[in-house]
């Protein structure tokens, strides 16, 4: 049996972007969170030391968020997966972070464009 922690839609503002102007006002972002765990444990336990908290996975994404500095959406991605996995270590099989600017700079009109990285 495969158990994964589902987070789907934090919100933040940060600065990220290739451009000077991207990277000097904040804009909108959303962060998704897939955790697969690493074996089943917790959901026979009923106990918190067998999963992986998902407020705390929560944290450590808007940690990196907020804290760094990124010109590309996959490096944001990828550094908020790193954290996740260096944090649950043995914990944690794999996570999916997807990220996504919610007001890119396109002279289009789109929802958002983001990367998935696993």
């Amino acid at each position: 049996m495969s158990v994964k922690i589902l987070v789907e839609g934090i919100r933040l503002l940060a600065r990220h972007g290739v451009t000077v102007e991207e990277r000097s006002r904040v804009q909108p972002f959303e962060i998704d969170l897939v955790l697969e765990l690493a074996g089943d444990r917790a959901a026979t336990t009923d106990d918190l030391s067998d999963t992986v908290d998902y407020g705390e996975a929560v944290g450590l994404a808007v940690e990196v968020v907020e804290g760094t500095e990124h010109q590309l959406v996959e490096s944001l991605a990828r550094s908020i997966q790193v954290r996740l996995m260096e944090r649950f270590a043995g914990r944690l099989e794999s996570a999916r972070v997807t990220v996504r600017k919610l007001k890119p700079p396109v002279p289009f009109h789109v929802r958002s464009v983001g990367v998935t990285v696993e």
